[in-house]
């Protein structure tokens, strides 16, 4: 069932790839649209040489620490102010200013902060992923039957305890919602900066691929990151599946 899921999944793809390989060995289309059989080699070349696993790997150990940072803090804010009104009141407002903010135009701030290398990286990520859980976060938990809330009080549950027992359990499908949204955002983020600012990743391998005239090796690079995009995006809606299966019976 899964072959065939993919089978069917892969016929449009492979249509486009043929089409365009007719019309670039006919010479229809411009020299900067390589051809996809060389496209082929070069992500074979990239894979045999392991350059694109170094690659990669630096751009995903990049991305999951801002994710988790960011997911993190955010989650612990959207509590917050799920929980606490006077809290909303007070910050929502500053934090609708901060989110209106492109996370691009905090690259020369970040630059000027922590220099080339991880660390901005980390940081432009964890910016990015803070917004959407928040928000998720936050709306799950103002969704919270208030009753629940005051029986925890009533049983006298410390404020922690009210928080892990009560509190995570019925937001949880909002917040791991948030936190797939927040990869997506996560992978992005990592290659722009990669390809603006720190030059290492796959974002760095496109750039300089661009930049020295090799469309066959960038549209390798390209190829190889929607594949690690969508085989997180399918990891993630697994895991929810799995956990929140007893919410769909």
């Amino acid at each position: 069932m899964i072959w065939r899921a993919a089978a069917r999944a892969a016929l449009l793809p492979l249509a486009v790839f043929a089409i365009w390989e007719a019309f670039a060995r006919a010479h229809a289309l411009p020299d900067s649209l390589s051809r996809p059989t060389a496209i082929a080699a070069a992500l074979g070349g990239e894979l045999l040489d392991g350059s694109l696993f170094a690659m990669a790997g630096q751009t995903l150990v990049a991305a999951t620490a801002g994710w988790l940072l960011g997911g993190a803090l955010a989650i612990a804010a959207g509590i917050a102010i799920g929980t606490i009104p006077a809290l909303r009141l007070t910050v929502g407002p500053a934090l609708e200013l901060m989110r209106s903010v492109p996370p691009v135009a905090l690259i020369p701030i970040a630059l000027l902060a922590f220099g080339l290398g991880p660390k901005l990286e980390i940081f432009m990520v964890a910016f990015s992923v803070f917004w959407p859980v928040i928000i998720f976060t936050a709306s799950g938990v103002g969704a919270i039957d208030p009753r629940v809330l005051e029986v925890a009080r009533a049983l006298r549950f410390s404020p922690l305890a009210r928080v892990l027992h009560f509190v995570l359990p019925a937001a949880s499908e909002r917040i791991a919602v948030g936190l797939r949204v927040g990869a997506g955002i996560a992978l992005v983020v990592a290659v722009t900066t990669e390809i603006i600012a720190n030059p290492s990743g796959i974002g760095y391998g496109i750039a300089f691929s661009a930049t020295t005239l090799r469309p066959d090796q960038t549209f390798a690079d390209l190829l190889a990151l929607a594949v690690v995009g969508f085989a997180i995006n399918a990891a993630l809606v697994g895991g929810e599946r799995r956990l929140f299966a007893w919410a769909r019976t």
